[in-house]
């Protein structure tokens, strides 16, 4: 009887641990998604309030890219959950990367044929929320149509 018992904590225990998990990532990836919408409006480009109050500098400043990657789409692909920080894998489908200042045309891009890429974000838990932890930002992912309005 009280190894009945002692496994039926043990489940228990771990079935609370799971849900944890997943409440954590589910709150982490709400946070990673609303990064991702900004990202492809394009706001990474450029300084962006909404965007920044989404990623912990620490005191570190805020980067500066002189490039962004045009892509069709992004999406959070998996998440795994270290309890007070959260890794999230996204998923790019891109076209290329631009570099504004020599000109290349959108156009020119988005002829050659779409490649996956994977970049990861990690989150930490802070005392304002899940953030993005600045070491881990990416260069910018556009979107096409963010792209062709922003850089015509």
């Amino acid at each position: 009887m009280k190894m009945i018992l002692l496994v039926w904590i043990l489940c228990l225990a771990s079935g609370m641990s799971a849900a944890k998990d997943s409440s954590n990532c589910e709150a982490a990836k709400q946070v990673a998604e609303q990064y991702i919408a900004l990202d492809l409006l394009g706001e990474g480009t450029r300084a962006n309030e909404k965007r920044d109050k989404l990623i912990d500098y620490r005191g570190r400043d805020a980067p500066g890219w002189d490039s962004f990657v045009l892509t069709n789409e992004s999406r959070i692909e998996s998440c795994k959950d270290s309890g007070k920080s959260a890794d999230i894998v996204v998923t790019h489908k891109v076209h290329g990367t631009v570099y504004p200042a020599d000109g290349v045309a959108i156009s020119q891009l988005l002829s050659k044929p779409l490649r996956v890429d994977f970049t990861e974000l990690r989150l930490n838990k802070t005392a304002q929320g899940w953030k993005i932890d600045s070491t881990t930002v990416y260069v910018p992912h556009v979107g096409v149509a963010a792209a062709k309005k922003i850089f015509k």
